[in-house]
Parts: structure tokens; C-alpha cells; sequence
């Protein structure tokens, strides 16, 4: 989170074993050090989403990603491929086999941490999903939002739902934490935790702390919906950040200008590949402080370039 003057840099996957970003260019986030729309080889996020680096208030010190749910550059909402997703860890993470089937995990346990803020001092209808992307970087394997609602209805809140068991459906979307500080960093850490076999008793878990206070235990993961549908298992190694709730991006509160969400904040992401009878024993992880470089415009370029210029003659001169 260290702010800086320095040239643009070059964009490259990141995918090796305990990784970290350095700096990031101000703007869209798309294409920068793994980050991208998801999908094979890394697609770039949509134009019709609103994100980007911002060079202001992070959680210590300038540089944070922002995400917004906004239709103000079109609207995106709905969509899984091309929305948010960060860099892929070099392992996969679930049950090692599923319907008999080999799934290539490495790890059977995932955790995402994350400090987060509104970007609005006031209720403006904003949603992001927080969701562990599958290993195609093309879906999620829960649901948890970040809603900035209305005080009489929860106020900055987290929602969320689970897999109701193996009948292939889900439950009620819930608030799981209301009447956040909305001025207030606060830091998130999801848990997933992959359970051999395909029975009720046996199905994936995630937990979530806020604020280092538990508010889900245990919940279950996309897996039973999938068993019922049935579909292929899903592992999984990164951060999917979208919004989802259909055309209306705040249909949770038809109040909402489209226009209006300013999006959530979101800086010193860690993301850690482990198993869960080993949890100190890191097998993968990605970290990054979203640490935003100022670019300089092509004026400032030429400028420094002038200098450098008649630096170079003077000390010529004094040859």
C-alpha cells in the first residue's frame, strides 16, 4: 500500500507457490498481475463493470480495489464471466474424488481473507458478492454479498444462502451481519472446508468470521445443489467479485438508483491453499496489499524526459 511514481508495469499471471503482488497501476485492475474476467486465459473484466485501483483511503495507507454493482457504464449484473476475478492459486482445493471420479485437488481447504468498506458514508444500494471461484475462474461455490441497504432494513449488512442439503435447491437469502459501520475498514475471513463423500453428512463447509467474531459456522457450500442437479463437482483456487442479483442490481431494495452504488473497498487480500488436518502447512497462497502506482500522463513523461535531457548536456558541458 506503499504510493509511488514509477513506469507502467507490465501485466503476468501470477500462479506459483506462496506469491504476492508488488504494485499495481491506478485504473481498471483488468489484466494487471492475474486479475481478469475469468474464463480461459484470463479474459478481461467487462467494460460494463465499474472497478478499479483507487489511490485513496485503503485500509492503512493509499491503494485499494474498488467494485461496484453500478449500471452507470452499462450494466453487467448477472453475469459470471467477466466480472471480477483474482489470480488463480497453483493448486486446486475440494474433495480429492467425487462420484468416483478424481477431481486433481491438492489441498482439501481454502481460506480468503480481506478488509473491506463502503464506499458511501450512506445507504446507496450497492451488493458485491465475496464467492470462492471455481477452478475455471467461470463460477462460484456459495454465496455471500456485501449490501450497503437501507438502516430500517439492515443497513450495510452481509447476506448470504447455502445448499438446503441434496435436494438441489437453496435456502433464503439471510442476513448473516447488520448495522456494519459503513466509515470502517472491517476485515472478512471465509473458510472452505471440503468433506469426502456425497451424503449429507458429509457435505463442503464453509465458515466466516467479521471482525474476528464468527457469524456462519458450518454452513454448506454449492455441493448438495450440484449432487441433486447433477452436475460435475466444482474445486476450487480463487476470488470471484460480482454482483448477481439479475438486471436489478439492488433488487433486494427496489428503492435504488442503478446509478447511484459507489461499490465496496477492498484491500489486504490473502488467499490460502492448505489442508484442514494441517492448517499451518501453507500449500499455496496469494497475498496482495493492492499497493497503486500514479502513473504519470504523457505530458508528465515528456517533461522528465526533458529533464533528464538537460541533466545529461550539463554534465556534458562540465566535461
Amino acid at each position: 500500500m506503499r504510493l509511488s511514481v514509477l513506469a507502467p508495469i507490465s501485466a503476468f499471471a501470477l500462479s506459483a507457490c506462496l506469491h504476492a503482488d508488488t504494485t499495481f497501476n491506478s485504473g481498471s485492475i483488468s489484466g494487471q498481475n492475474g486479475w481478469g474476467g475469468g474464463g480461459p486465459a484470463s479474459s478481461p473484466i467487462s467494460p460494463n463493470v465499474v472497478q478499479g485501483l483507487s489511490l485513496t483511503d485503503g485500509n492503512n495507507a493509499p491503494g485499494y480495489l474498488r467494485v461496484s454493482n453500478s449500471t452507470a457504464q452499462g450494466g453487467y449484473n448477472g453475469n459470471f464471466g467477466g466480472w471480477v476475478y483474482s489470480p488463480a492459486l497453483s493448486v486446486t482445493v475440494g474433495q480429492s474424488t467425487a462420484g468416483g471420479n478424481p477431481t486433481g485437488a491438492g489441498a482439501d481447504s481454502m481460506s480468503i481473507s480481506f478488509y473491506f468498506k463502503s464506499q458511501s458514508a450512506v445507504a446507496d444500494g450497492s451488493n458485491v458478492e465475496v464467492d470462492f471461484a471455481n477452478v475455471g475462474l467461470t463460477d462460484r461455490n456459495n454465496f455471500l454479498a456485501i449490501t450497503n441497504d437501507l438502516d430500517t432494513n439492515g443497513g450495510f449488512k452481509i447476506r448470504y444462502r447455502q445448499s438446503n442439503g441434496l435436494s438441489g435447491g437453496f435456502t433464503t437469502i439471510t442476513a448473516a451481519a447488520t448495522g456494519m459501520s459503513r466509515t470502517d475498514w472491517h476485515h472478512l475471513e471465509m473458510t472452505f472446508t471440503s468433506k469426502p463423500g456425497s451424503d449429507l453428512a458429509n457435505l463442503d463447509l464453509i465458515n466466516v468470521l467479521l471482525d474476528s467474531t464468527p457469524i456462519l459456522t458450518n454452513i454448506y457450500a454449492d455441493e448438495g445443489a450440484r449432487i441433486a442437479a447433477p452436475v460435475p463437482y466444482l474445486t476450487v483456487n480463487g476470488l470471484l467479485l460480482r454482483s448477481g442479483v439479475g438486471t436489478d442490481p439492488s433488487a433486494f431494495n427496489g428503492s435504488f438508483n442503478n446509478l447511484t452504488a459507489a461499490g465496496i473497498g477492498f484491500d489486504d487480500l490473502v488467499i490460502k491453499a492448505f489442508n484442514d488436518a494441517a492448517p499451518s502447512t501453507i500449500i499455496d497462497q496469494y497475498t496482495t496489499s493492492f499497493d497503486t502506482i500514479v502513473v504519470p500522463e504523457p505530458a508528465t513523461w515528456a517533461a522528465l524526459a526533458g529533464l533528464g535531457a538537460l541533466g545529461l548536456a550539463l554534465v556534458r558541458r562540465r566535461r
